[in-house]
């Protein structure tokens, strides 16, 4: 009886693994066709500009922004205060700061040569 019940769950193991490859043979020849183009495909002339002139839309300004504090743009005193208060607490910026001040003398002597 146990050996019955093994081989069947053998053959329906099988069956699966069978149906899962035929399934899959199936969603890649879907997808190769789907990239074939028909036999009197003729590819488009598209001409290209020379020189690419942007279109100035309004309301939008192209002009250099300092990056550095970029939320200040939003004139939104809740998230300056925010931004503020992440940055002082943060104590991996504090690291990173007391780092570079303490390499800027060590950088400073070497490219005198001392």
């Amino acid at each position: 009886m146990i050996i019955g019940q093994n081989q069947k769950r053998t053959k329906m193991h099988y069956r699966k693994v069978i149906h899962m490859g035929n399934v899959g043979a199936l969603a890649l020849i879907g997808l190769a066709a789907g990239c074939t183009v028909g036999p009197n495909y003729k590819r488009p002339d598209l001409p290209a500009p020379s020189a690419w002139n942007e279109a100035q839309q309004s309301g939008i300004d192209a002009t250099r922004t300092d990056l550095a504090r970029w939320w200040t743009a939003f004139n939104d005193p809740l998230l300056d205060s925010l931004v503020e208060r992440a940055v002082r607490s943060n104590l991996d910026l504090r690291v990173a700061e007391a780092r570079i001040r303490e390499a800027r003398p060590t950088r400073a002597a070497v490219a005198a040569g001392a």
